[in-house]
């Protein structure tokens, strides 16, 4: 299941079909040609946004109580800056999403299908912050993650 800026998505959406998201991030490759020479060299690479589609159907009584229920929640999947979201299959991680691009609704009687692209502009996840107390001048960070953090 997913949360998204405090919202519980199994409270509002009657069923999540589909989860979307990238093994890794998209690579960026910055290459520099040279005219008149094959190929080229390698300049640059970093990792890009990653984006995370989600499929979901809400399915109620009639085609009013479906209109009450879309409307309910959706302010709190407008936001002005990323949100927490939290996939139950990746326990104790956090990303910082925002909802990208349009959210259009396919009905059909009392049910409605559709997509929700949220868009990671920071592709890595965040386990829980970890507090420390300094009784020394010297101390280490023990880092559990798989990417360079800072600082070093």
């Amino acid at each position: 299941m997913i949360t998204f800026n405090g919202l519980y998505f199994r409270d509002y959406f009657s069923r999540i079909r589909t989860i979307s998201r990238p093994l890794i991030p998209e690579q960026l490759i910055d290459t520099i040609e040279i005219p008149k020479r094959p190929g080229a060299y390698l300049q640059n690479r970093r990792d890009g946004v990653r984006i995370i589609t989600v499929g979901v159907m809400t399915f109620e009584k009639d085609l009013i109580a479906l209109q009450t229920k879309l409307d309910a929640h959706k302010d709190k999947l407008i936001v002005d800056k990323p949100a927490p979201l939290i996939l139950d299959d990746e326990p104790g991680k956090t990303y910082y999403a925002m909802i990208s691009g349009s959210t259009d609704v396919e009905q059909l009687y009392a049910t409605g299908e559709h997509e929700i692209t949220f868009l990671c502009l920071d592709p890595y996840a965040y386990g829980s912050e970890a507090f420390r107390t300094f009784t020394t001048s010297q101390f280490t960070f023990p880092m559990v993650g798989n990417k360079d953090s800072y600082p070093k």
